[in-house]
């Protein structure tokens, strides 16, 4: 009797045992089935990790770290964080905070002695991490990217010739997001410390949690299997345009890989860097839904409740990144990528939709996309015919995005070919008559080659469309309506 009863629960051991490992290979089958179809169609250049409870269920890497050399993306790269750099500056802030040599409500004033007065005195920590300072962004000025960005300063220097504009609004009463207030943040762990902030990202959180392969990156020194960024366009691949990482400090300058942001997010659930209470305060929204280097926000599903997560995205030439976690459930997703223009927001709605047993759709071909290479290989006339012969049925096939045909449209615009570019807004027309933004982009081509009257129809449909159009934000809707007006009332 005993031993049959024995026996009876080894089976159902196994069984469950075994029936938890198809589940777990289910959603890895998922996520590699949906990732490998990103990587085959080029859509997507880097690497992504899917973890539940600290557990890795998928990891996996695509395209190049190096087009020159054809070295390709693996889960061990480095890539850029870009924005996500800033989550690393609010921890030592919070760690300070915690030590008893900082408050959330110290001005920025009673660390930087030099920095302007009547912004100083007003702004506070607390604005500062939570971008409701008011502080103008730096890399916000055209001017900033065209003719200072691949130039080296000094902390001190940069802080007063590029975060010290006036203020866009009072401290705490709207958010603005500010890369100039989290540099600034940045010099204040430095002074109070005494200390580099490379130093203070060592000791207090890289060291500790073992991330071996992140850093500060700095121009003249070699990174061990640092990725090359591109840009991506319709019809090619660039590099990015070159940029002094070394300006962006404490605001953008971190990379990582995906393994590394693993051991970051475990962290995250301890104590190990940051006690209870400091920890919730750093993760708590304020305004617009930002806490202290974190979106708070809840995550939609269609056919479940959404659920809470706290997240971040990143992006800078050649670069994007992505972190999403879901705390309740300890669920994580991680994507970072080194060619700009793949489909973040999708791949994480997908993943996420497999993460929760949701349905979900494998990846479509952009049409966008698809026209495109058509145009470049066969010219615009046969591309038409290509979109006139696509069926309801077969339309299902692709995804048709407006804002990206716009794109498409302004791309050949751009490049001076008229014709491509009328064609292309004319699909993105049929495809979303209702729209007031695909009018107004055609009708400014017309304008622009002289074509009053064509445009001034197409303005009229701006103006029709206008009350209607409920995406348009409010904005915008004022300066659609006079660009549409002052053509219209031109003899």
């Amino acid at each position: 009797m005993k031993k049959t009863t024995v026996t009876i629960l080894i089976l159902i051991c196994t069984l469950f045992c075994s029936t938890n490992v198809i589940f777990a290979k289910s959603k890895k089958a998922k996520i590699d089935e949906v990732m490998k179809i990103y990587g085959k169609r080029g859509q997507f250049s880097g690497a992504v990790l899917v973890a539940e409870k600290g557990k890795v269920i998928y990891k996996n890497a695509f395209g190049f770290a190096n087009r020159d050399w054809e070295i390709p993306n693996s889960v061990d790269t480095k890539f850029r964080l870009a924005s996500i750099s800033k989550q690393f500056t609010s921890m030592l802030i919070f760690q300070l905070v915690q030590e008893g040599k900082l408050n959330l409500n110290d001005k920025i004033s009673d660390h930087l002695k030099d920095y302007r007065k009547d912004t100083g005195e007003k702004v506070t920590l607390y604005h500062l991490l939570t971008n409701t300072s008011g502080i103008p962004s730096y890399n916000d000025d055209r001017k900033w990217v065209r003719d200072f960005s691949r130039d080296n300063f000094k902390v001190k220097d940069f802080i007063q010739k590029f975060c010290s504009d006036s203020l866009h609004f009072e401290p705490g009463s709207k958010f603005e997001y500010s890369n100039s207030g989290f540099y600034i943040l940045g010099e204040i762990i430095q002074k109070v410390t005494e200390k580099s902030y490379e130093q203070n990202l060592k000791e207090r959180i890289f060291e500790p949690l073992g991330m071996k392969n992140t850093g500060l990156e700095k121009n003249k020194e070699i990174t061990s299997k640092l990725a090359t960024g591109y840009d991506k366009t319709f019809t090619d691949i660039k590099k990015a345009n070159y940029i002094d990482l070394t300006t962006h400090f404490s605001a953008s300058a971190i990379y990582s890989t995906v393994e590394d942001l693993l051991l970051w997010d475990k962290a995250l659930y301890s104590e190990k860097l940051l006690s209870k209470e400091p920890k919730a305060k750093m993760f708590e929204p304020f305004l617009d839904d930002y806490a202290c280097a974190w979106e708070a926000k809840y995550f939609k599903f269609a056919n479940q409740d959404s659920l809470f997560v706290v997240s971040h995205d990143g992006g800078i030439e050649g670069f994007n990144a992505r972190i999403v976690r879901f705390v309740e459930d300890e669920k994580l997703i991680v994507i970072l990528r080194n060619s700009r223009g793949a489909r973040m927001g999708e791949i994480t709605q997908t993943l996420a939709s497999i993460l929760y047993d949701q349905n979900y759709d494998l990846p479509k071909r952009s049409l966008a996309e698809e026209l495109a290479l058509k145009i470049e290989k066969d010219g615009i006339k046969k591309a038409l015919k290509f979109y006139t012969s696509l069926s309801s049925k077969s339309k299902k096939d692709f995804r048709i995005l407006e804002l990206e045909l716009n794109r498409l449209g302004y791309f050949y615009f751009f490049k001076g070919l008229d014709d491509e570019a009328i064609e292309v807004f004319k699909i993105n027309i049929a495809e979303f008559p209702n729209s007031v933004n695909v009018y107004d982009s055609l009708a400014e081509v017309y304008l622009a080659i002289g074509e009053v009257e064509l445009a001034k129809k197409n303005y009229r449909k701006v103006l029709e469309n206008l009350p209607k159009d409920k995406n348009v934000p409010e904005n915008f809707r004022k300066i659609l309506k006079e660009n549409a007006e002052k053509v219209l009332n031109q003899n």
